[in-house]
């Protein structure tokens, strides 16, 4: 009975300590032992990160914002339902509960307004002097994308080579279909047009755009 107990107690001081770690964890050591990927891809990379991975800091880069982004998040355990809910401000504003289970991300709201100036390649840029991205109850899984909400793009231009189109205001609108997400491009404000529409998968991201100029012959991309 007395090594019972005794096994116990030890049993007992080993999940206080683990679950102690757990919550002091440093966000740099999640961040050691995550796949590359999250520190690094062709659309971002994490500059510095502080506090742990319930309380913390990061600032990264991305490719559309020519400016340092900061983000401040403060993460909770929910034991009953083993996720955790985390509410992310600064470049990003975001609620969201992150289920292990199902290695699914439930997002209650996410808002974000940003200076754009994108460049896939030396001769196409997208510039836009504030983008807005509102995000209502959406998920995200390694098998599902479902965004419902969209974003709206002011005083957008398109630059491809010499040739520069002003389309005043633009709007993406997308919606769930299925496990995947169609999103539509519009545009209004401006006497060249925009129209096309865009598939997101949990893998990739397809879709067509057509403008046309005021001036000049239309340009389709499909990708």
């Amino acid at each position: 009975m007395i090594y019972v107990r005794r096994a116990f107690i030890v049993l007992l001081a080993l999940s206080i300590a683990l679950i102690v770690a757990l919550w002091r964890m440093p966000a740099s050591v999640a961040l050691l032992i995550a796949p590359s990927a999250a520190t690094k891809s062709a659309v971002h990379q994490i500059h510095s990160i502080n506090g742990t991975i319930w309380r913390g800091s990061a600032t990264l880069s991305t490719a559309f914002t020519p400016a340092l982004q900061r983000l401040d998040w403060a993460c909770d355990p929910v034991i009953t339902s083993f996720a955790i809910e985390c509410e992310v401000q600064g470049a990003v504003n975001t609620r969201a509960t992150l289920l292990l289970a199902s290695r699914r991300a439930d997002i209650a709201s996410l808002e974000t307004s940003q200076y754009i100036d994108y460049s896939p390649n030396a001769a196409i840029k997208f510039r836009a002097e504030s983008l807005g991205v509102a995000l209502k109850p959406s998920s995200v899984s390694p098998t599902l994308i479902s965004l419902n909400g969209g974003a709206s793009a002011k005083s957008a231009t398109f630059i491809n080579g010499n040739e520069r189109i002003d389309l005043g205001e633009l709007f993406v609108d997308c919606a769930p279909s299925g496990s995947n997400t169609v999103c539509n491009v519009k545009n209004r404000a401006s006497a060249s047009t925009v129209d096309g529409s865009l598939t997101l998968t949990p893998n990739k991201a397809s879709g067509s755009l057509e403008f046309k100029p005021s001036v000049g012959a239309a340009q389709r991309f499909s990708f």
